[in-house]
């Protein structure tokens, strides 16, 4: 009797355990799609941004490249500025756009001395100073 009992107290648990395993890998595999959408929607952006890359450089194989943040897409704001420079430059063919700069409050803030140290005028209508996060940025391919 009591072998019968035992026999069936196994039972109960090793049902129990096969149970919480089945739980944990159906949990485990219905969360590794969503995973596997994010990865492959990275290598899907990763692929377009290379394909970007070997198709838009100029003839000097730089790339044009430029960052915004809320002050900037405003109307009437450095966006405007930055997009007719480029409609000024396309008569000029200006061959390049090297710099980013990601903090515009931050070069306005300083004084003229501050701007001037930092880069030649002749370059570029502002100097980037060092406060300021500005990168040169060119693809050689």
């Amino acid at each position: 009797m009591e072998v019968m009992k035992n026999f069936k107290i196994s039972k109960t648990v090793s049902v129990f355990t096969v149970l919480v395993w089945l739980a944990c890998l159906l949990f485990y595999f219905s969360s590794n799609p969503v995973d596997n959408i994010v990865k492959t929607q990275d290598r899907l952006e990763r692929e377009e941004l290379g394909r970007l890359l070997k198709n838009a450089p100029m003839d000097d194989r730089t790339i044009i490249l430029t960052t915004l943040n809320k002050e900037w897409a405003e109307p009437g704001s450095m966006l405007d500025l930055f997009l007719e420079s480029f409609r000024i430059g396309i008569e000029k063919k200006v061959p390049d756009l090297k710099s980013i700069l990601n903090d515009w409050k931050n070069f306005t803030a300083l004084s003229p001395q501050e701007k001037e140290a930092k880069g030649s005028s002749t370059a570029y209508p502002w100097s980037a100073p060092n406060k300021c996060r500005a990168t040169m940025i060119t693809f050689n391919f």
